[in-house]
């Protein structure tokens, strides 16, 4: 299934040699994915799989990397250079809907996540759900123009280790927005350690939060 689905991302997303087709397939669903030290580059959405707390997407890189979202989330990934295998939740996290009609209003919950290379299970962590009253001043975005950043519905969530001693902080952002009619994480910058943070943009944009 696997070699199968990577064969399949291959043939979608060839395109210019910075790894962005010129002409997007408009069939598929694109995600635009920022990793540190590699090229950004779009993935295809592969498949979606049923949950109890919401769909979890399945995302291919052309290169078989996978990146699996669950309410705009990283809930796993595989082939980067550190990889989240699982991401357990205790319960299900607050709906970004509700947190957005809500102004400045704030949540927390728990997670664990495995962790490899050297592997690490069950690690817990506290987080805290902030809305924003304005877009964050992220460095070098380049996929997202300050003009439609502020259009959206932002959030900050911040990782606390559940002992305080293991991991460090880890402070993520997600912009609220409408892509293809739905009501979505559109953007996001989510860490999987300080110094190792993922950047997500449904792509190409297609509509703001207004």
């Amino acid at each position: 299934m696997m070699q199968t689905t990577q064969l399949w991302v291959q043939q979608v997303l060839l395109g210019s040699d910075d790894g962005l087709p010129q002409k997007p397939d408009p069939r598929f669903r694109y995600l635009r994915v920022e990793v540190p030290n590699l090229t950004p580059g779009l993935w295809v959405l592969a498949f979606v799989d049923p949950h109890a707390m919401g769909e979890i997407e399945v995302w291919y890189s052309a290169q078989n990397q996978v990146i699996k979202l669950q309410n705009g989330r990283v809930v796993a990934t595989h082939g980067l250079a550190m990889d989240w295998p699982a991401v357990r939740f205790a319960a299900a996290p607050p709906a970004w809907a509700a947190l957005a009609a809500d102004k400045g209003v704030a949540a927390a919950f728990e997670r664990q996540h495995d962790e490899l290379p050297g592997y690490r299970y069950g690690v817990r962590q506290r987080l805290a759900l902030q809305t924003l009253a304005q877009a964050p001043l992220l460095a070098g975005p380049g996929s997202l123009a300050p003009d439609l950043a502020k259009r959206y519905a932002w959030f900050s969530e911040t990782a606390t280790p559940h002992d305080g001693t293991v991991g460090g902080i880890l402070t993520n952002w997600y912009a609220w927005g409408l892509h293809l009619g739905q009501r979505t994480v559109v953007f996001s910058e989510q860490c999987l350690k300080p110094d190792f943070c993922l950047r997500l943009q449904r792509w190409p944009v297609q509509e703001d939060a207004s």
